[in-house]
């Protein structure tokens, strides 16, 4: 990345564990791998927002869904 100039806000950054629901079910009593960018450790997060969308471990669009659906509720409950 730095030969593009660009920097890696690590305060930001996250990592997500990508996987069928079996095997992130099995790789739960493994432990996570240590991710160091520019001397920055990388966290682990069961779920991400990437470009306004929520993407979990098994890529399914449940947890967006979900927020889009209470978002909608509470704006439909003001009108």
């Amino acid at each position: 990345m730095s030969r593009n100039f660009l920097k890696l806000n690590s305060s930001k950054t996250e990592a997500l564990l990508i996987g069928s629901k079996s095997t992130l079910t099995k790789s739960q009593n493994t432990p996570a791998p240590n991710i160091i960018i520019d001397g920055f450790p990388i966290p682990f997060a069961a779920q991400v927002k990437s470009l306004g969308v929520i993407l979990d471990g098994s890529l399914s669009f449940a947890p967006h869904v979900k927020n889009i659906t209470r978002t909608a509720n509470s704006k439909f409950t003001l009108v």
